[in-house]
């Protein structure tokens, strides 16, 4: 009787556990089913972070613009800080534009995280990771990943961007990584003419 008892205990298990694990499956996903209108805002969102990169990949200034609230914020990965639609076009031109610009060119993909938080129905936060491919005048060109936050704004019933973050790991970045082979060259350059130096000052002692 133990035996059966047993048994039994197992089959129930068996049974059981295929329709938990199954709940566990669905769940996340119809958490994530949106209504018409929701997807239909989503849409929107997206539609914006195409536009806008696509802009900025043409580096249409005015375009850009278009897609962005007359107070926007905007922190780059260099840290600087540009304010309002003067602000932007004054870096983008700095950066992007004319002789003494400092990026030749760059082409820029930015992918979400997930769907943007939305709040009240004007306001939205996105965040993602962004893939980018950089030209500089000085020569150096490479590929580098960066995140970014999005304070999206809906006035006058279009989606603005109020305000962007981006930013690269300051751990392990294309420039940093650079800079290090840099250093090492040097440091070991410098390490065989102290070996030359020594070498030779040895010999000179010997005679």
């Amino acid at each position: 009787m133990p035996h059966l008892t047993n048994l039994s205990r197992r089959i129930s298990w068996m049974l059981i556990l295929p329709l938990l694990v199954a709940a566990l499956i669905v769940q996340p996903a119809q958490a994530q089913t949106l209504t018409p209108e929701e997807e239909a805002l989503h849409a929107q969102l997206r539609a914006l972070k195409d536009r806008a990169a696509d802009a900025l990949n043409r580096r249409d200034i005015d375009a850009l613009l278009a897609e962005t609230h007359a107070n926007v914020v905007f922190t780059a990965m260099n840290n600087e800080v540009a304010r309002g639609h003067d602000g932007v076009r004054k870096y983008i031109e700095k950066m992007l534009v004319g002789d003494s610009r400092i990026i030749q060119d760059i082409q820029v993909t930015f992918e979400p995280d997930a769907l943007s938080v939305i709040y009240g129905g004007d306001n939205a936060i996105a965040t993602g990771t962004s893939r980018g491919h950089f030209k500089l005048t000085a020569g150096l060109e490479f590929d580098v990943d960066g995140r970014w936050t999005a304070d999206l704004v809906k006035e006058n019933d279009r989606w603005l961007i109020g305000a962007f973050h981006y930013s690269v790991n300051m751990f392990d970045n294309p420039l940093l990584n650079s800079a290090k082979k840099m250093a090492w060259y040097a440091g070991g350059g410098a390490a065989v003419v102290g070996l030359l130096i020594g070498f030779f000052v040895g010999r000179r002692r010997k005679r």
